[in-house]
């Protein structure tokens, strides 16, 4: 499923091994971030799309 907010479109994955959660531009799957909360994952996606 792809969500979105106001700056991106993105996936997320629960990495069950590590128990963080993975976003990956829903454009660009190698673009990625992973955090132990979906809301910072998401910012550090934000921050590296900028990038």
């Amino acid at each position: 499923m792809t969500y979105s907010n106001q700056e991106v479109k993105y996936r997320v994955t629960l990495n069950t091994d590590t128990n963080l959660f993975v976003v990956y531009l829903a454009n660009n799957d190698k673009v990625t971030a992973s955090a132990a909360t979906i809301e910072q994952a998401v910012q550090d996606l934000i921050k590296k799309n900028k990038e």
